[in-house]
Formats: structure tokens, C-alpha cells, sequence
């Protein structure tokens, strides 16, 4: 955490987390890790060789920034698997670590211990979510807003509808259910190149992140933008848009309105690891 902007918590002072799972010297070591490469940017970029003459606050913050959802994690990991142990049901738990992979549990650990830290990505600023509009989502998709009954079709650039492509096999519409929070960081990104896919979330209020890339054989770091969708719209995406998300913070089911096609995600799905070894790129969800 960062405090005035000049002094920087780290380790335990930056919140002692419960023993069970044996996290707190790792955390301490990724907080190290993070920092210096921190500092290596900020010397970098500045040009610099004197500590002294740096931003601190923007590093500071730059710092509790990428750390904060990490250490959030593991966190609460700890404390669930602290009350789960102190209960004293040994069956559950049991049953809990044989789930595999795929289950709650073997999910967590996988992020758990996947999730550190690398300096590559800790050295990059933080996606800065923008709000989306028609005008600055074009170039990935539409944005489309609640209209009236009664209203005629318009995709134009000015307009309210989407241009939808469904021409390559049966469509689906369905109702997706997510669990939450799932953190504002992206590292795989997928597309889907033979359909207009559309997405929104079912909730007077409930607004998402989504992270976008222009359709595109190879997607890199620096392509990538972050947009806040806000309540009551949906986005169709581009055939081919890279994309990752639907993203938000609350911990909280939410249900999204999935339209693409029946087999989109058996044979239409093209996966990229941005950066080697699932490094978490973390997105500002101040959006402006």
C-alpha cells in the first residue's frame, strides 16, 4: 500500500494474511520483485541514474496498484483455507483437494501458485480503462444502447444497432453465468473469426471491463485496450477481435447474453498466452 504517496508498504506491513497456507514470505518476495522492477522502469524512462530525483508517489502507486488484487487473492485463499481446517471437518477438506484442476479448490491453487509475479510485466504501466462509445470501440466492435420500441434498424456509425454476421453456421443465444470477482488483469486473449459475437450483462446496473485487441495474427501487449461497458448496452465484436473479459470486482454470480455461433467454442476459438508464463497485466478500472 502506498501512504501519502512516499512511503510504500511491503511484506508483512503491507497486511499480515493467516499462516495456514505458508504465504507470507512469498508475498514479501513478490513485493520485493515488483518494486525493483518498479524502480528499473521509473530509471529507465526518466533517464535517470539518482533514486532521488524519481517520481515516488507515481511509483508508489504504480506498486500498490499491480500488488493490490494479488495480495487480495491470497488474502482471502488463506483465510477460507484457515476457517475450512479450524472447522475440523477433515472430510470436507479431503474432498475439497480432490476435486482436481477443474474444481474451486484446484482453480485457486492453480492461481495460487501461477499467478506470481514477473518483472517483464511488473515494469509495465496498467491498461487505463476507458468507458466505452460507439466512436472509440469502432476500430473492435459496436456498442449498442437500449433504444425505443418502435425504432428502425440503423448500424451506421452514428447509429444504435449492430451489423451481426451469423452466415457461418447455426446461431446460439444463450444465457452465460459467471462467478466473480474476476480480476481486472488479462494475460490470455482469444477471438473468434467466424462470428460477430455479442455480449451483455443482465442487471439494471451492472456494467463490465472487456480487453480488446484489433483482429489481427498477432496480438501484442501494446495493441491492447481496456473499456469499462457500461449498464444497460452490449458490444458486438468484429469477427477475428482479440478480446478477454468479461472482468469485474464485486464478488458476485452475474448472467451475460451470449450470441455466436453452436460451435464457436469447439472449432472458432484461437487462444494466446500474451506473455510468456500467464503474467497478469493489470487494468486501471479508473475509467475515464
Amino acid at each position: 500500500a502506498a501512504l501519502g504517496g512516499r512511503v510504500l508498504f511491503c511484506g508483512d506491513s503491507a497486511g499480515a494474511i493467516y499462516p495456514s497456507l505458508g504465504q507470507g514470505a512469498n508475498l514479501s518476495l513478490e513485493d520485493a520483485c515488483v518494486v525493483a522492477a518498479a524502480f528499473r522502469r521509473g530509471l529507465r524512462d526518466e533517464q535517470r541514474r539518482d533514486a532521488a530525483r524519481l517520481d515516488a508517489a507515481a511509483l508508489a502507486e504504480h506498486v500498490a496498484a499491480v500488488r493490490g488484487s494479488r495480495r487480495d487473492f491470497v488474502r482471502d485463499m488463506s483465510r477460507a483455507h484457515a476457517e475450512h481446517v479450524s472447522s475440523g471437518d477433515l472430510d470436507a477438506e479431503a474432498a475439497a483437494w480432490n476435486d482436481g484442476p477443474d474444481g474451486e479448490w484446484g482453480s485457486r491453487l492453480g492461481r495460487l501458485w501461477r499467478g506470481w509475479p514477473r518483472a517483464a510485466t511488473s515494469e509495465l504501466p496498467p491498461l487505463r480503462a476507458r468507458t466505452a462509445t460507439r466512436a472509440n470501440f469502432a476500430a473492435f466492435g459496436e456498442l449498442v444502447a437500449e433504444s425505443e420500441d418502435g425504432e428502425l434498424y440503423d448500424a451506421t456509425a452514428g447509429g444504435i444497432d449492430a451489423s451481426l454476421d451469423l452466415s457461418q453456421g447455426p446461431p446460439r443465444l444463450y444465457l452465460m453465468r459467471l462467478d466473480g470477482p474476476r480480476e481486472l488483469s488479462v494475460s490470455m486473449i482469444t477471438r473468434h473469426q467466424r462470428v460477430t459475437q455479442c455480449l451483455g450483462a443482465l442487471g439494471e446496473e451492472k456494467d463490465f471491463y472487456l480487453v480488446v485487441h484489433q483482429p489481427g495474427d498477432e496480438p501484442s501487449v501494446g495493441g491492447l485496450n481496456a473499456f469499462r461497458v457500461p449498464p444497460r448496452h452490449f458490444v458486438k465484436l468484429h469477427a477475428g477481435t482479440w478480446h478477454a473479459g468479461p472482468l469485474w470486482t464485486r464478488d458476485e454470480h452475474r448472467t451475460f447474453v451470449n450470441l455466436e455461433l453452436a460451435d464457436t467454442n469447439i472449432t472458432d476459438h484461437d487462444c494466446v498466452d500474451l506473455v510468456a508464463g500467464s503474467i497478469p497485466l493489470l487494468v486501471d478500472a479508473a475509467a475515464s
